[in-house]
Order: structure tokens, then C-alpha cells, then sequence
């Protein structure tokens, strides 16, 4: 049967989020992007194989090869020289289209695994190249490290130490609600451009580590865009805003997830509890400091940071 590994791949959400109307060479609008990532995750499991097959639990209703698993594996077997013969089946446990980075963080996942099963370092320049290839945040969840980005938020500028912890909330309208797209919040953005902020005070609070000041300093320039899209986004983040013991509820990235800041554990559970019983998405957790890693490296992590 072979080695199996199993890697847990966490989401992220973004701290500050400046979208710009200019635009590079490329047709990229120039973005200043601040992520972190949460301790929500899909898992993956990956195996040898005869050849390289990509599947998800439940089905996401894509062709394997348009996956970002098969992307990612395709890319990193050419910068390698080597064929991708791994079976990958990955626990979809972040939902798409929410902003949270989800198939971003397979495709690094897979990365990682990989690396794992050939014994190569994932911090390798090839690997690092193949993730730019996949998509803009690939590279951010190879390492995982609360990290400001520029150009087309590909292009790290600054990292800061993991976020001690905090206690969030993560809320999607619908369970299963199609939620937005980027290209469909680009489009918006353009008809109808949104001045982005300033990134600087939220970078100085990580770097100086006053963790208790960021509900005051998040901000993302996307919001009003992901709300008029999906007005379900605008009440659901009002509704959040409401509740007691909630510091402040903002967009993250292009929607249609919408995370809040909590006073403590039972405050985000309770609400969690509360936005299920609504019949839609939720997660009650915190920040992690780490990207894609083997399942029980990253329980012992997240254990470490939960104590």
C-alpha cells in the first residue's frame, strides 16, 4: 500500500486587505494583503500511486485535473523532475468561495506532502516557485506565518511572530450557499472602486505584539464590495456586530466569510452554536502560527498554542 501521510491544511483570514485601482502588466490589480491562519482545515491524504488522482470528501463537483491539488502536484513534479504518481484524498472542511484560502491551502498542502514522500525541503526556491505558478496566496501557506504581502499579494514584504491567542468566530451565510467569487468581486470592484486603507498600524501592533489591539485596526476594503454582491454578508456581519461579547466582525478577503473578534472561548461557541442554528456555516476557534504540516505535528502545535 505504501507510506500515507495525512496534512492538515489550515485556512487564513485576512488581518487588512487594501485593493488598489491600478493594475500591473499583468492585468493584476496591486493589493497589500496582511493573512493569518485559523485553525479550521482541510485534511489530506496522500498516498503513492500509480498515477497522480486527486479526489475531495464531499465531491466539490470539479474535474480532478481542475483541482488545485493536481495543479500544485503538476507543478512541483516539473520543477523536480519527477512524475506525481500519488493518490490524494482531500477532507473538505473549509468552505469555498468564503475567502478563507481553502483550495490555496490544498494546493500548499499538497506542496508539503509531497516534499514529505520525495524528501525535499518545502522552503526549496523550486517549490516556492511552483506554489507562485498555482495561485497568488500559495506561497503565503507554505509558511503559514502571519505575513503582509504587496504586488498582487504574492510578494511577501514582512512576517510577524504567531498571534498569541484570541477567540474567533467564523461565519459563512449558507452551508452550502454558492458564496462569491473573486473574479465576481473584482468585477464589482472595478464598476465601483473602493479606496483602500493603511496597513501600517496593524503591522505594528504584530510586530510589537499587542495582540489585544487588533480588533481596533482590521480593515479590509473588500467588505462593502462582498456586501453589496450578497446582502446575507452585510446582515450576517450586523448580527455579528450585535452580539454581546463581540469586539468587531469584518469580511475576510473577497467573502463571503465573515469572522469576529470574541472576548473569550465560551462567547465564540455560544455565537458559533447560534449561527448553525440559523442553518449556516460556522467555526469557533483561534489563530495558528503555522502552514500546511503532518497531522500530528500540527496537533502538537496547535496544543502547544492553545495552552
Amino acid at each position: 500500500m505504501g507510506r500515507i501521510l495525512r496534512i492538515f491544511a489550515p485556512a487564513k483570514v485576512n488581518l487588512f486587505l487594501g485593493v488598489h485601482e491600478e493594475k500591473d502588466a499583468r492585468g493584476y490589480h496591486r493589493v497589500d494583503s496582511l493573512m493569518a491562519c485559523v485553525d479550521v482545515a482541510d485534511v489530506l491524504e496522500m498516498r503513492e500511486a500509480e498515477c497522480l488522482e486527486v479526489a475531495c470528501v464531499p465531491p466539490v463537483g470539479i474535474p480532478q485535473e481542475a483541482n488545485s491539488c493536481w495543479v500544485a502536484a503538476r507543478k512541483l513534479a516539473e520543477r523536480f523532475g519527477r512524475e506525481p504518481d500519488v493518490r490524494i484524498v482531500v477532507e473538505k472542511h473549509v468552505p469555498d468561495r468564503a475567502g478563507l484560502g481553502g483550495s490555496s491551502a490544498d494546493a500548499a498542502a499538497t506542496i508539503v506532502g509531497l516534499c514529505r514522500l520525495w524528501g525535499e525541503d518545502p522552503a526549496d526556491e523550486r517549490c516556492v516557485a511552483a506554489a507562485r505558478e498555482v495561485g497568488a496566496d500559495v506561497p503565503f501557506f507554505l509558511v503559514g506565518s502571519p505575513c503582509f504581502l504587496e504586488g498582487a499579494g504574492d510578494v511577501a514584504r514582512e512576517s510577524f511572530p504567531p498571534i498569541g491567542h484570541a477567540s474567533l468566530v467564523l461565519a459563512k451565510p449558507t452551508a452550502d450557499g454558492p458564496g462569491i467569487t473573486a473574479a465576481e468581486a473584482y468585477r464589482d470592484f472595478d464598476r465601483e472602486p473602493v479606496e483602500a486603507g493603511d496597513a501600517s498600524e496593524v503591522c505594528r501592533a504584530l510586530r510589537e505584539r499587542r495582540w489585544d489591539d487588533l480588533p481596533a485596526l482590521v480593515e479590509n476594503n473588500f467588505e462593502p464590495v462582498a456586501e453589496r454582491i450578497s446582502p446575507r454578508v452585510a446582515e450576517l456581519r450586523a448580527w455579528l456586530s450585535a452580539r454581546p461579547g463581540v469586539r468587531r466582525a469584518m469580511v475576510t478577503g473577497s467573502g463571503s466569510c465573515v469572522f469576529a473578534f470574541c472576548e473569550d472561548d465560551a462567547c465564540a461557541a455560544t455565537i458559533a452554536e447560534d449561527v448553525r442554528g440559523k442553518g449556516m456555516w460556522a467555526h469557533a476557534g483561534t489563530f495558528v502560527g503555522h502552514g500546511p504540516q503532518a497531522l500530528e505535528d500540527a496537533e502538537a502545535a496547535f496544543a502547544t498554542h492553545r495552552a
